[in-house]
C-alpha cells in the first residue's frame, strides 16, 4: 500500500483549504446533532408551568420540567436543568429580592437554588439536610432587608441575608399543633402574615428578637370584619394592603381593618400580588388591578397557575398543561420552549440526531394504558413536535397506548409499538404506514377477533427488530400469532403461539445476525425463535426455551429468571439483563442450532458484574462497551464486562432520576439518551458507529484556537481504526486508537504540547492499512 506521507504530498495547499471550508459546514452539522464529549443536555417538557418572575428584564419560570427564561427584546429561550446546575427539575416556588437583586428557586426536599448570574447558581441545604422533619417542601418565599422568610411544610424558616444561614425556625404558630405546613407568607404593615395549611392567618412583628416564640404570632379571629372561622384560602400581600381570599371572595386589610374588596365582587379563584397590582383569575378570565389605571381583563385558555406583570406592562401567565403566555399588543403568544408533549418515557429510538419516543402504553402490572399521548419526535432542525390523533398519526385508528420504539438506520423508518393497538411506520416525523390486526399480520389476544375502537387494547406490540434482509420482525404479548414477520414487500408470515410451548407474555426482543429473535418471557426466562434464514418456511424453524435461566457459576450470584432486558453486541454476543445483575451469551451459535445452553456472569472486581442489580436496559455503543439502566444510576462497563468506565447518578452528576428505565445510544453522533421516570436527558459519549467508507469525516471543532481547552472530536474511521495526527509535510503529531468509530484529541502532542497554527491531517486506518480516511483542519491563532 502506498504510504500516506507520499499521498499527501500530492495534495495542495489550496485544496486543503477549500476542504477545510467544507468541513466548517461539516463541523456545523455535528455541533447541530450532538454535544462535546462529556456534556450533558436536557430534553424536557415545560408546558406545566407554575410561576413567573422578572431578573435583569429577563423572566424566569418554574415548571415541572426546571426552569426557563425569555427574553422580551431579543424573544431568546434558554431551559434550566440539572445541566445548568438547578438541584431538580421540580420546583416549587420562585421569587425575586428586589432589593438584593437575587433570584430564589425552592425545591419539594428543601433545597434552595439562588442566583445573580444564571450561569452560576448557587444551593442552600440548611433545610433539606436537616433531620428532624420528613416533609420540607418550599412554598413560599418573601425578604426585606435583613432577613429571607422560607414557608415551608413544617413551617417557616428565616434566613439572614448577610450569612444565608438560617437564624430562626418558626414550628408552631399560638396554640397550635407543631410543624404545620405554611402556604402563603408574606409582609404588610411591619408584620410577617403565614397563612397554615388549616386556612388560620398568623402574624408577628418584624424585626422581635425570637420570632420562634409561638406567643408572638397573632391570630386573625374574625374580629373588624374578617368573616368568623379558619377558611382562609390565599393570603397575598403589597406595599399598599394585605389581601386574603375566603372561597370566591377576596377581603382586604387596610388601617387595621378588613373589608370586602368592592373591586372583585365575582367569583374568585386565585389571587395575585405585586407592588401596586392585585390581580385574580376566574376560570378563563383574568383581572388586573394596578394602581392609578383603570382595571384590565383579559382572556385566557388554560387552568391559570400565576399571574405576572413585567416592568414593560406585558403579563406573564403560567398555566397548567399549556406553559406560559404572554401578552402583547397583537394578542396574546405563547413562549413555552419546545419540548416533548410530557416528560413521561417508556422507550427511545434514536439515530443521527433523531429521536422517537414512546411515553406509555402499560402500566406496572403491564397493563394497557391507551393514554393517547401519541408519539414525541426531535429533529435537530425543526425541534420537538407531537404526533398523536390529532395531528400525524391516523384519527381512528393507530393512535394510543405507545410503548416501544425501533429505528431503523439502513432505511431510517422509524416504529413505534402501541401496548393495545398495533404499530406505526414513521420516516422523518411523518406517517408512512400503519398496521394493525385489520389490515396486516398482526393479531389479537382472541382468535377471530379484531376491533380498532379506541377501546380496543389486545392488540399488543412488545418488541420490534429489523434483519438484515429488511424483513421487519413484531413480538407481541399474549396473541393468537406472538411473532409475525412483514417481508420488504409487504407480505405477513404469522408464527402460532402453539410453537412455543410455553406462556407467550413477551414483553421485549432483539435479533442477532444468526436469524434469531430473542424474546423475554415475562417471568419465565428467554424464548430463542431461529427462522433458519428461511421465515417463509415454518418446517426448518428452532425454537429454544431458557426457562430457567442459567450460568456457568453454581453459587450465590446465580440471575434472577426475571429477564427486564436485552442487548445483542458488537461481536453477536447477547447480554441479558435480570432483576438480580447480567447474564451474557457467548454461544449464539448453538443456540441458533436448536442446542440449550448456559449462559455466563461477567465479573468485575471479583464479584459477578452488576450482581445486586435490577437492570432495566442494556445498550451497546460504538466501541462495543454496554451501558446499563438501572434503579441505582446508569452503568458503563467495557466490552467484556469486566470493568467499570463509568457510573452515573443523581450526586455525581446532571442524570435527572437514579431510575433509568431506559438507554438509546445515537450511534451516528454517540449522544446516550437516559430515559428516566423523570424525563429524558443526553451525555454526549465518546464513541460512535465504525465506518467502512470514509463518506463522512468529522472534526470539531473546525478550525481549533490555538488556546482551545477542550477535546477535538474525529468521527468516520473504522472500528479499532488508529489515527494518526500529521501535519501537511508529514510530520506525527500525536497518535490514538478510536472508540468505535471516534477518537478524542487534546490538541497537543508527542511532548504534551499544545501543536502550532496550520493546516493538520487525521488520518486513520486498522492494523494492516485497510479503511483508509483523511480528516483535515485548521488550528489557527487567536
Amino acid at each position: 500500500m502506498r504510504s500516506y506521507k507520499l499521498l499527501f504530498r500530492k495534495i495542495t495547499l489550496s485544496s486543503l483549504l477549500l476542504f477545510s471550508i467544507l468541513l466548517l459546514n461539516q463541523s456545523f452539522l455535528l455541533a447541530q446533532l450532538g454535544l462535546g464529549n462529556g456534556q450533558w443536555r436536557a430534553y424536557l417538557n415545560h408546558s406545566n408551568a407554575l410561576q413567573t418572575a422578572e431578573f435583569n428584564g429577563i423572566l424566569y419560570s418554574i415548571t415541572l420540567g426546571g426552569m426557563f427564561s425569555f427574553d422580551p427584546v431579543t424573544q431568546e429561550r434558554q431551559t434550566f436543568s440539572t445541566v445548568e446546575g438547578l438541584h431538580d427539575i421540580n420546583p416549587t416556588r420562585l421569587y425575586h429580592d428586589a432589593a438584593q437583586n437575587i433570584l430564589y428557586v425552592g425545591f419539594a426536599d428543601g433545597t434552595i437554588n439562588f442566583f445573580e448570574d444564571p450561569q452560576q447558581i448557587r444551593t442552600i441545604t440548611d433545610i433539606s439536610r436537616n433531620t428532624n422533619f420528613t416533609a420540607k417542601a418550599i412554598n413560599d418565599f418573601v425578604s426585606d432587608a435583613q432577613f429571607l422568610y422560607v414557608a415551608t411544610e413544617f413551617g417557616v424558616v428565616i434566613f439572614n441575608l448577610a450569612t444565608r444561614l438560617p437564624a430562626f425556625t418558626v414550628t408552631q404558630f399560638g396554640n397550635n399543633a407543631s410543624r404545620l405546613p405554611v402556604e402563603n407568607i408574606t409582609l404588610y404593615n411591619d408584620r410577617i402574615w403565614a397563612k397554615l395549611e388549616r386556612g388560620q392567618l398568623f402574624s408577628a412583628p418584624i424585626g422581635f428578637p425570637n420570632l420562634s416564640d409561638p406567643s408572638i404570632w397573632t391570630l386573625e379571629n374574625g374580629l373588624d370584619g374578617l368573616p368568623a372561622g379558619n377558611s382562609v384560602l390565599e393570603a397575598r400581600g403589597n406595599t399598599e394592603a394585605l389581601f386574603a381570599r375566603f372561597a370566591e371572595t377576596v377581603y382586604v386589610k387596610q388601617n387595621g381593618t378588613w373589608s370586602i374588596d368592592p373591586r372583585m365582587d365575582e367569583r374568585v379563584d386565585k389571587l395575585y400580588t405585586q407592588p401596586g397590582l392585585v390581580a385574580v383569575s376566574r376560570l378563563d378570565r383574568i383581572t388586573s388591578y394596578v394602581n392609578g389605571e383603570a382595571p384590565l381583563t383579559f382572556f385566557i385558555v388554560g387552568n391559570v397557575e400565576h399571574v405576572f406583570r413585567s416592568t414593560t406592562g406585558q403579563y406573564y401567565v403560567a398555566k397548567t398543561f399549556r406553559g406560559v403566555d404572554r401578552t402583547t399588543p397583537e394578542g396574546i403568544v405563547n413562549i413555552t420552549p419546545s419540548g416533548p408533549a410530557s416528560n413521561i418515557s417508556t422507550e427511545i429510538a434514536t439515530y443521527n440526531g433523531e429521536i422517537y419516543v414512546a411515553p406509555r402504553g402499560y402500566n406496572s402490572s403491564f397493563t394497557p394504558v391507551p393514554d393517547g399521548s401519541g408519539v414525541y419526535f426531535f429533529s435537530p432542525e425543526t425541534g420537538w413536535s407531537n404526533l398523536n390523533r390529532d395531528g400525524g398519526l391516523d384519527p381512528d385508528r393507530v393512535n394510543t397506548g405507545f410503548a416501544r420504539a425501533f429505528l431503523d438506520p439502513s432505511t431510517r423508518d422509524a416504529y413505534l409499538g402501541s401496548f393495545g393497538r398495533g404499530l406505526v411506520q414513521l420516516r422523518n416525523g411523518e406517517l408512512q404506514a400503519f398496521y394493525d390486526c385489520e389490515n396486516s399480520g398482526l393479531s389479537t389476544r382472541l382468535e377471530g377477533v379484531c376491533i380498532t375502537t379506541d377501546l380496543f387494547t389486545d392488540t399488543r406490540v412488545s418488541g420490534m427488530h429489523v434483519d438484515q434482509r429488511g424483513n421487519l420482525w413484531v413480538s407481541q404479548t399474549f396473541a393468537q400469532e406472538p411473532l409475525v414477520m412483514r417481508t420488504p414487500e409487504g407480505n405477513w408470515i404469522q408464527v402460532d403461539e402453539s410453537r412455543f410451548r410455553t406462556s407467550t407474555e413477551f414483553i421485549g426482543m432483539v435479533g442477532d445476525e444468526l436469524g434469531s429473535k430473542w424474546i423475554i418471557n415475562r417471568r419465565k426466562g428467554l424464548v430463542v425463535y431461529n427462522d433458519n434464514f428461511s421465515p417463509e418456511d415454518l418446517s426448518d424453524d428452532r425454537v429454544v426455551t431458557i426457562n430457567p435461566i442459567r450460568t456457568n457459576r453454581d453459587d450465590e450470584c446465580d440471575p434472577s429468571n426475571e429477564a427486564l432486558a436485552l442487548a445483542v453486541d458488537l461481536d453477536g454476543f447477547v447480554w441479558v439483563g435480570t432483576s438480580k445483575g447480567v447474564v451474557v451469551y457467548f454461544d449464539p451459535f448453538s443456540i441458533a442450532n436448536g442446542e440449550l445452553v448456559e449462559g455466563t456472569r461477567p465479573v468485575f472486581n471479583g464479584r459477578c458484574l452488576l450482581e445486586n442489580e435490577r437492570i432495566l436496559s442494556i445498550a451497546v455503543d460504538g466501541a462495543n462497551r454496554k451501558w446499563f439502566g438501572t434503579e441505582n444510576g446508569a452503568f458503563l462497563i467495557n466490552e467484556t464486562g469486566e470493568e467499570q468506565i463509568q457510573q452515573f447518578t443523581t450526586q455525581n452528576s446532571p442524570l435527572l432520576s437514579d431510575r433509568v428505565n431506559h438507554i438509546a445510544v445515537d450511534q451516528a453522533t454517540g449522544q446516550v439518551l437516559f430515559s428516566t421516570d423523570k424525563g429524558i436527558i443526553g451525555y454526549q459519549g465518546d464513541a460512535t458507529e465504525s465506518q467502512i467508507a470514509c463518506d463522512e469525516v468529522f472534526v470539531y471543532p473546525n478550525p481549533l484556537f490555538t488556546d482551545f481547552d477542550g477535546e477535538v472530536v474525529i468521527r468516520g474511521s473504522a472500528r479499532g481504526s488508529r489515527v494518526k495526527i500529521v501535519t501537511v509535510s508529514g510530520r506525527l503529531v500525536k497518535e490514538l486508537i478510536a472508540n468505535g468509530g471516534t477518537s478524542t484529541w487534546d490538541g497537543r502532542d508527542l511532548q504534551g504540547n499544545k501543536v502550532a497554527s496550520g493546516i493538520y491531517l487525521a488520518l486513520m486506518a486498522n492494523d494492516e492499512g485497510e479503511n483508509p480516511c483523511i480528516g483535515k483542519f485548521a488550528v489557527i491563532q487567536r
